[in-house]
């Protein structure tokens, strides 16, 4: 049996570090600053103001780039996922549209804030649906686009999410928004697991899961031209968040790629930018009011600081972090709906894993913490391909559940996190399959720590679920390959 031994070290607030202040060279005030829309109330000028923009928006003349739908179009043409210039495309994206909203009300400091999707059940504000012109149903706009990199589009203005229910309601569909599963991506150790995590999880599952509606038809926040929904600026912005956090102790590489013709700035003029120019955040002119905090310096029980007790260890922590290969698995069988496909993993150094720590350093809630806590355990899931046109379900990963149901919800011990198929018609993915970061250390720490797991082999359990509650689906896809990592 294999015990579990965990050593952390909690944050604490020292008053050692300066405040870290981000000034704009465009705004000599300071930068614009991207609240929590969770934390303002139903009155605050910002829902006036974001409804007044789109509105103009949709006044402007189809010859005009900042038109309401030709942005949506922006979307459909030129956007990038599953690569790592999906961070900084949609980067270069929100902060055009937020200058254009800026422009169109008069007001050049005007910020939008971020769906922050582990408060308050992760529910759409109501202003969403009860100022018109930021409820997507009171446009009408046509959904029916083929886009040059997204592919043919079918959508109607309605969302998945009624007033009032929000993403974690669902005790199935909920699992990627919680606060303990946007922390693990936060404490990814390389650009690439980050994106694929942040990605394929929180992102494509807010997408999904928004736009899965009673109708049958997908709403627009669900497909390529999202933009349409006037949420999905939040919704990125949040995405973005997240990305601002994590580089606060992280580096981000280059694609270097060049966006030439995909946006246009404030006036309607084309803005050709590079991926180099999304970098950070400080030279587009903004930031989160999360970033404005303080640094924090972690303590160990008994108050010795970290530096004390591990010499050298920031340098050990700049250094790139070792990935080790537990095991991989190949998958022949083709998962749909409600049925589950289980991929045993052979993992024979698990033990090692299992009884070992590994120091951390990551940015959260406002401040940087380190400390040291049990190595982490991922699923990569690579080569995964849709067998169907459909792509309308949710992917909910188990290890070693021996009950799996369906109905089995996040909350469960076995419960690992999910991924979906946001996207699945997109022309840039030119056939090649997709991969998936599932982080299994909850689970597996806790089996561990119950005794229950008997040998080196983990069971990784796929559960698709219907992306509407009541709905049903043809979709298929195909998992190729699991490989469980640690570092």
């Amino acid at each position: 049996m294999i015990k579990r031994r965990t050593f952390l070290w909690a944050a604490a607030a020292t008053g050692l570090a300066a405040p870290f202040i981000i000034r704009s060279v465009a705004h000599a005030a300071g930068p614009r600053v991207r609240r929590d829309v969770m934390e303002l109330p139903d009155t605050d000028p910002f829902f006036k103001k974001y409804g007044d923009a789109v509105s103009a928006m949709h006044g402007l003349p189809d010859s005009d780039g900042r038109n309401w739908i030709n942005q949506a179009k922006v979307h459909a043409d030129f956007c990038k996922h599953s690569q790592l210039s999906f961070l900084h495309w949609h980067r270069h994206y929100i902060n055009f549209f937020e200058a254009i909203c800026g422009e169109m009300i008069g007001d050049p400091d005007f910020a939008l804030p971020y769906w922050n999707w582990s408060k308050r059940s992760g529910v759409i504000p109501a202003p969403f649906y009860d100022v018109p012109e930021l409820n997507v149903e009171h446009w009408n706009d046509p959904g029916v686009y083929d886009g040059q990199s997204w592919g043919p589009i079918d959508t109607v203005g309605r969302r998945g999410l009624a007033k009032g229910r929000g993403l974690l309601n669902d005790p199935v569909r909920g699992g990627s928004f919680t606060s303990a599963k946007i922390e693990s991506i936060k404490g990814s150790p390389n650009a690439d697991l980050f994106r694929s995590s942040l990605e394929g999880s929180p992102h494509n599952d807010g997408h999904v899961v928004s736009g899965a509606t009673a109708t049958g038809k997908t709403g627009h926040i669900g497909d390529g031209l999202s933009p349409l929904d006037p949420i999905f600026w939040l919704h990125h912005c949040m995405v973005d968040r997240v990305w601002a956090e994590w580089q606060r102790t992280h580096t981000t590489p280059d694609p270097g790629e060049s966006y030439d013709t995909d946006f246009v700035d404030r006036k309607g003029n084309a803005a050709p930018v590079k991926s180099g120019g999304a970098m950070m955040i400080a030279p587009l002119g903004y930031t989160y009011d999360v970033l404005q905090a303080p640094l924090v310096v972690a303590r160990r029980p008994g108050g010795n600081l970290l530096d004390a007790i591990v010499p050298n260890l920031k340098k050990t922590l700049a250094a790139p972090v070792a990935l080790t290969t537990l095991g991989s698995a190949s998958n022949s069988a083709a998962s749909v709906a409600l049925v589950e496909t289980a991929i045993k993993v052979a993992t024979p150094n698990l033990a090692g894993v299992l009884t070992s720590d590994r120091p951390f350093r990551k940015f959260t809630m406002g401040r940087e913490v380190i400390g040291v806590e049990p190595r982490r355990t991922i699923a990569r899931l690579s080569d995964v391909q849709l067998n169907s046109a459909q792509s309308d379900l949710l992917v909910n990963v188990f290890v070693n559940c021996p009950y799996l149901s369906p109905a089995t919800g996040y909350v469960d011990p076995h419960y690992a996190g999910s991924f979906s198929f946001f996207g699945h018609g997109h022309r840039g993915h030119g056939g090649v399959g997709r991969d998936f970061v599932i982080d299994i250390t909850a689970p597996v720490q806790s089996l561990a720590s119950e005794g229950r797991i008997k040998s080196e082999e983990l069971t990784i359990q796929l559960m698709p679920v219907p992306a509407y509650i009541e709905g049903k689906t043809d979709a298929s896809f195909r998992v190729g390959k699991v490989e469980i990592i640690s570092f």
